[in-house]
């Protein structure tokens, strides 16, 4: 049985084929504003040169946020379609959950959420501990125990920062809990990008 992984969450975009035990091929490319990333070509490509037959794909796993508004949403749109043509079940990973279980202990994962403001959450050995939240540079700075991210933002002077890349290895492992797990997306054709800025601003108002 093969899988699908899909992310453009962040840089870099990924794209992923790999079974229970192996990763069959994988892309990771930094494709700049000009040239976007199209995951579904490189899907296609990945298919003819494995020479994979669609019948042998058993479910698409997504990184559906936190992250970048157009990549997120680009990401989540093409899992979706691949998923509802391949009549396979869709797998939402969570960008933050996936840099937390790069690393032991406790951690605070993070990406820019532009504006001087970052999407973080907190993790213990990868498992989660806190919701998903925006907080801005001050708050950042305040956090006391590690901070990790897929973006090297050593230069805001945090006192504990690890900048980690995405593995092959995380990955799969992280979408095979899923996948065993049975965590698949009810509707396919429902997921939505999970961006947190417009809920997060609702809260505060509501304070």
């Amino acid at each position: 049985m093969k899988y699908l992984f899909l992310s453009q969450a962040f840089y870099p975009a990924i794209n992923m084929t790999f079974s229970e035990d192996k990763v069959h091929y994988s892309v990771m490319q930094y494709p700049n504003d000009e040239n976007p990333n199209n995951l579904l070509y490189i899907t296609k490509v990945m298919f003819d040169m494995l020479k994979i037959d669609k019948r042998e794909i058993e479910g698409v796993c997504i990184v559906y946020g936190p992250g970048s508004f157009t990549g997120t949403r680009i990401g989540v749109v093409d899992a979706k379609i691949l998923a509802y043509s391949l009549g396979k079940p869709l797998f939402a990973l969570n960008s933050l959950e996936l840099i937390a279980r790069h690393v032991k202990g406790e951690v605070s994962a993070i990406l820019s959420a532009s504006r001087n403001e970052y999407f973080e959450g907190t993790f213990i050995d990868g498992k989660r501990v806190s919701e998903d939240r925006i907080i801005s540079k001050e708050e950042l700075l305040l956090i006391k125990h590690k901070v990790v991210s897929f973006e090297d933002i050593s230069h805001l002077g945090l006192t504990d920062f690890e900048v980690v890349y995405p593995t092959e290895k995380i990955i799969m492992e992280t979408s095979l809990d899923k996948i065993k797990n049975g965590l698949s997306v009810k509707d396919p054709l429902s997921l939505k990008p999970l961006y947190l800025r417009a809920e997060d601003k609702l809260f505060r108002k509501m304070r």
